[in-house]
């Protein structure tokens, strides 16, 4: 599968619906799909760390081994 930027955007903000998130033992996560998805995790005191944009795209590909399209792997 190697979907382009405007289709990974799309399915990460179906995937994230209008928003969510979650607590469990010093991490939270928030997230929130739309036009621009987007997505928090706290870990702790550590300062928040935000995902949107090319970045959160980024993360998604690596994370699922997604190759851009006109890649070879």
């Amino acid at each position: 599968m190697r979907p382009d930027d405007d289709a990974l955007r799309h399915r990460i903000a179906e995937e994230f619906g209008i928003a969510g998130g979650f607590n469990w033992s010093g991490l939270a996560v928030e997230y929130k799909g739309g036009v621009n998805p987007r997505i928090t995790i706290q870990i702790g005191t550590e300062p928040p760390l935000e995902l949107t944009g090319g970045e959160l795209l980024s993360a998604v590909r690596e994370a699922l081994h997604l190759a851009r399209p006109g890649e070879l792997f």
